[in-house]
């Protein structure tokens, strides 16, 4: 007599299909769990950088090329550093500040906080016999937050938002949602970031583009 193996096959993937449920609910736990332990670490940073134990060096710097120019802070406790913020300039439409906390040498946060504007219309305006035009500017803003662990992203977010000067209510950043990531790829970040480490025992005179920056963008 042939056997049916039919219902072994029907348990079998209900089995699977609860194993890769229990598997992926246990992955998001952890996930949340590193979130939350590394949202803590960052409160500890920030709450130190404005004590007066804190040690700030400032890296400026101006180069031909993009960025037009820009500075480098260096956060520190004796000769560890907990946090790096670099912000730069391409000198006419835009910018952005970089900013990378670190706990035990280690990546832990991510914060890119980008933004350009142009002209979005205008009009004509009537002063005395004179008639005139006045442009509207609009600013796009984007935010990005990349949490990592053991130089692993773990969660990534994105968000942009626009500030027009013809609003008469401007809008809250905080209000705007975050989207998440699906792919999240920090491979340049930590690139950029063991760059950046590398200039911290250096002396580099302000105005100056060495090659230690230049790398870092590119140039």
């Amino acid at each position: 007599m042939k056997k049916n193996f039919l219902p072994e096959i029907k348990l079998a993937k209900n089995l699977l299909f609860i194993f890769f449920i229990i598997s992926f609910s246990t992955h998001s736990q952890s996930v949340q769990k590193q979130v939350k332990d590394i949202r803590a670490k960052y409160d500890l940073i920030s709450a130190f950088i404005k004590t007066p134990a804190c040690s700030i060096k400032e890296i400026k710097f101006s180069c031909s090329d993009y960025p037009a120019y820009g500075q480098i802070l260096f956060y520190s406790e004796g000769s560890q550093v907990r946090m790096i913020e670099m912000s730069n300039d391409d000198g006419s439409h835009g910018g952005a500040t970089e900013r990378y906390y670190i706990w035990k040498g280690k990546l832990i946060f991510y914060f890119n906080d980008s933004g350009s504007w142009g002209f979005d219309g205008g009009k004509d305006s009537v002063i005395g016999k004179d008639t005139i035009y006045f442009p509207f500017t609009k600013d796009r803003m984007t935010e990005d937050r990349y949490y990592f662990s053991n130089k692993k992203v773990i969660k990534c977010l994105h968000k942009e938002y626009e500030f027009r000067s013809t609003d008469v209510i401007k809008t809250d950043p905080s209000t705007v949602p975050n989207t998440e990531g699906e792919s999240c790829e920090g491979e340049g970040i930590l690139k950029t970031f063991a760059e950046l480490v590398k200039l911290f025992p250096l002396k580099i005179k302000d105005a100056e583009c060495p090659a230690e920056i230049a790398t870092i963008f590119g140039n």
